[in-house]
């Protein structure tokens, strides 16, 4: 049964799954390399990305960069190089395309699992839990597509907290031990959100999810001796540039070691900030590349991710707050949060609702972001507009390699939604808009 949906769940995910089987590839279901367009578009809210999400037009940068040799331009398609004549010319261009490769084939990645250790100081904690400072042990995965997290860490005591990050909400457990953490109760961290309940996420807050997107960042690619497990190892950097706002990137400058497998795939990772007298240190070994993970926020009791929205602040600016009434199969809310720096007009309150099935490692999924029509929509889709009417909105939408982008309107209430659904099944979801409940259980 789909999240807290009356009707029965809509019946796409068989076109669905016929759809990923038949795309997919040695490098994962096709279309994966859309996502970090994704992020492009992503409606960002929450000020654990914003940071990174600032800087997306660098990624691409970065990128080209790695394949470039310094001093000219890549061969074209009718003009290939001869490897052997570039290795002898410049030893360090075969490491160069491997490390582009393998940054390329990393953006494809929606999830993917870690586990390993971090060492990290006050002034730089590794996570939101009791346990983000010290030498610990940490084991956790990552959603990129869905903005989800979790992270259970270890003291050198023993003791053990676990972190959930949804969005720009952050629920925290501890335990003596990690074999009791299970039956410990969740809490919001308190000071992920403001005092109207707004999402508010510590700018000192580092995790695996901010990591993965400053990596993209990384150049200055050079060969190293493998490692203990005779894999090939490129050390790389991480740059020292200022987001929009003159703000200095996190990990700013970091030295970067990334283990290869045969595949060329990262599967190891060391990050170390500064790179002389660090105050973090992450090692950690990557797996289960676009596979299931074990992430999925609470959705029962006082602490649901749906009752951590703050209604009362939206209404209060005229804003009605509405959600999906019917969902896949599998699929349920899995992050929800208020927020501002959403839309053209700052100072407005955005609603952003985030929708998919937290036990697949990559698939469907849809971002709806409500806010008052006078606070407008981000105008970042490229492409021909098409017409949408759905109820009493209308507005229009864009299908890209990269997912459909829309915004819809009806006078009062602006809606905008990123998904990789075909549109007509975009336009059945839509149609169940109801009135969001933050009380609503699952199946009620």
């Amino acid at each position: 049964m789909g999240e807290e949906g009356e009707r029965a769940p809509i019946p796409i995910e068989s076109r669905l799954a016929r759809e990923s089987q038949a795309g997919e590839g040695e490098s994962g279901p096709q279309g994966n390399g859309g996502s970090s367009g994704r992020v492009v578009h992503e409606p960002g809210g929450w000020r654990r990305l914003a940071a990174v999400l600032a800087v997306v037009g660098l990624i691409g940068g970065g990128l080209l960069w790695a394949v470039v040799d310094d001093g000219g331009s890549a061969p074209g398609d009718d003009e290939p190089a001869s490897e052997s004549s570039t290795t002898s010319s410049d030893p360090q261009a075969e490491t160069r395309r491997a490390f582009a490769q393998a940054m390329l084939r990393f953006r494809e990645v929606q999830s993917f699992s870690y586990s390993g250790s971090v060492r990290a100081t006050t002034a730089r904690p590794f996570g939101a839990g009791a346990f983000a400072v010290g030498d610990l042990t940490v084991e956790g995965a990552v959603l990129l597509q869905s903005a989800l997290a979790r992270q259970v860490a270890e003291d050198a005591r023993g003791r053990a907290g676990e972190t959930l990050t949804s969005g720009a909400t952050v629920w925290t457990r501890s335990a003596p031990s990690t074999d009791t953490l299970d039956v410990a109760p969740w809490t919001v961290r308190p000071d992920s959100l403001d005092p109207r309940g707004i999402g508010l996420v510590a700018p000192d807050t580092l995790g695996m999810q901010l990591v993965a997107r400053l990596m993209a960042t990384a150049g200055n690619p050079r060969g190293e001796a493998p490692d203990d497990a005779g894999r090939r190892v490129i050390r790389a950097t991480l740059p020292a540039r200022e987001d929009d706002e003159g703000n200095l990137l996190p990990l700013a400058g970091a030295d970067m070691l990334l283990s290869l497998d045969d595949a060329g795939n990262i599967a190891h990772l060391v990050v170390t900030w500064p790179p002389h007298e660090p105050q973090l240190v992450i090692d950690v070994e990557i797996a289960g590349h676009n596979q299931p993970q074990d992430i999925a926020p609470p959705d029962r009791g006082r602490v649901a991710v749906r009752r951590t929205v703050a209604v009362e602040p939206l209404e209060a600016e005229g804003l009605r707050p509405l959600e999906l009434g019917r969902l896949p199969t599998g699929w349920r809310l899995t992050g929800a949060w208020v927020g501002t720096d959403v839309t053209p007009r700052a100072e407005c309150l955005a609603l952003t609702l985030v929708y998919g099935d937290p036990d697949a490692g990559s698939g469907r999924y849809m971002w709806l972001t409500q806010s008052r029509q006078e606070c407008g929509v981000p105008a970042d889709a490229t492409g021909e507009p098409q017409p949408l009417v759905v109820g009493s909105f209308e507005g229009s939408f864009v299908v890209s390699s990269t997912g459909t982008v829309g915004a819809l309107f009806d006078g009062t209430t602006a809606i905008r939604f990123l998904t990789d659904l075909p549109v007509e099944d975009v336009e059945t979801l839509l149609a169940s808009l109801r009135a969001f409940d933050p009380g609503a259980d699952p199946g009620g």
